[in-house]
């Protein structure tokens, strides 16, 4: 999936239309999520993408959720709905949760 496919769902899941003023975060806001997933997710080094037409390096249901929600969420901090940005906090941090959970590895202290 591209970071504009993304993008654009995530101002369709938001209800916004298309700004120049979105756009030049999406990709500031785009990377850290982009990067806080690779690392539950991905394996080798993390690469940030430097524009939106670019390619994300994450298994496709991961960038249509997780990824959209996360965009949506640092997308709509500026604006004055504290409800909409509470969803998409919410959503985003239940889809992260299921990924830690499917991908990682459960700490366990050895026994005396």
């Amino acid at each position: 999936m591209t970071g504009i496919e993304i993008y654009l769902k995530a101002m369709a899941s938001l209800g916004y239309a298309d700004q120049p003023s979105f756009k030049k975060r999406a990709v500031v806001c785009l990377n850290q999520i982009y990067e806080e997933l690779f690392r539950l997710v991905g394996e080798g080094e993390f690469k940030p993408i430097n524009t939106l037409s670019e390619q994300v390096c994450l298994p496709e249901g991961i960038a249509r959720t997780a990824l959209v929600y996360g965009l949506a969420e640092r997308l709509s901090l500026g604006s004055s709905d504290g409800e909409l940005q509470q969803y998409f906090a919410r959503q985003y941090d239940i889809a992260r949760a299921r990924l830690t959970k499917a991908y990682s590895v459960t700490d366990v202290l050895p026994r005396a």
